[in-house]
């Protein structure tokens, strides 16, 4: 419900005629973006504990890097230098939201690898399969790569980072890469 009220506010604020600068629209715009995605999330962790399937759909992943990438303009300190590396109409078949957010995790878990800066790359592209992945050669295969300049992962904590609510952090958020 309050993400409700949230989103009908934003709608209203956003057909306001007298919001003349571009910045404060914008924000709107990201606000409206933030509450969407809180909306999902919920109805995520409720799928995810019901062991539900999530609807499936055709989604862009070039789109879904510049919406996160729009998002980490808010929550990465500008220590952090963020590239972006899109190859066109890179379309896989999945759920957008839950993309979004694993994303979005991969992005704030290299965020936490660095917090004396970096560079943080995120890009989507085409490429051949592998032979030993099982796939058909004939078939390109859409790649989506999160990478960063930072600590790394130990071991340990690599054979853990998808199981459901797993966190390095004293106070865990979202539901992780399990999704």
């Amino acid at each position: 419900p309050a993400l409700q009220v949230a989103t009908a506010f934003l709608q209203q604020l956003s057909g306001t005629t007298e919001l003349g600068d571009s910045r404060v629209r914008e924000c709107l715009r990201d606000l409206s973006l933030a509450t969407s995605q809180g909306a999902e999330l919920t109805r995520g962790i409720l799928r995810l504990v019901r062991g539900k399937r999530s609807i499936r759909e055709a989604v862009d992943l070039g789109n879904l890097v510049v919406e996160v990438a729009r998002i980490l303009r808010h929550t990465i300190d500008h220590s952090i230098h963020v590239e972006t590396a899109v190859e066109p109409d890179v379309v896989v078949h999945g759920n957008h939201s839950e993309l979004q957010q694993v994303m979005l995790n991969l992005c704030l878990n290299a965020r936490d690898a660095m917090p004396q800066g970096g560079r943080l790359r995120v890009a989507v592209g085409l490429v051949t399969p592998r032979a030993d992945v099982g796939r058909p050669m004939d078939r390109l295969c859409a790649v989506l790569e999160v990478s960063d300049t930072g600590t790394g992962i130990g071991p340990e904590t690599q054979a853990q980072i998808f199981e459901p609510f797993f966190t390095t952090r004293a106070r865990g958020n979202g539901i992780g890469l399990a999704i």
